[in-house]
C-alpha cells in the first residue's frame, strides 16, 4: 500500500499508480471529506464541455437567441 506525506504547505502527492487506475489528470477535481474516521478522496465526474450537460434542461416556448435578444434590449447583459 502507498503512503503519502504532508509537505510543510499541508499539500500530498497522488501516487502515479493510483493516478493512473483512476485515470486523474492535472486539474481534475476530487471529493475530500472525513467518513467515519477516515480521509476519503473521490473523483468528481469529469464534464468536458458544460453547456453539452445543459442542452435541453431548460423548457421554454421562446428561441434562446430572441430570448438574448430582448435581455439586452431591455438593458440586461449576456
Amino acid at each position: 500500500m502507498p503512503y503519502l506525506k504532508l509537505s510543510s504547505k499541508h499539500q500530498i502527492t497522488i501516487p502515479k499508480n493510483v493516478r493512473e487506475a483512476l485515470g486523474l489528470e492535472a486539474g481534475d477535481r476530487l471529493y475530500i471529506g472525513c467518513e467515519g474516521g477516515k480521509l476519503v478522496l473521490r473523483p468528481l465526474p469529469k464534464v468536458r464541455n458544460p453547456t453539452e450537460k445543459l442542452y435541453g434542461s431548460v423548457k421554454s416556448e421562446k428561441d434562446a437567441v430572441e430570448a438574448v435578444r430582448e435581455f439586452r434590449k431591455a438593458g440586461g447583459r449576456a
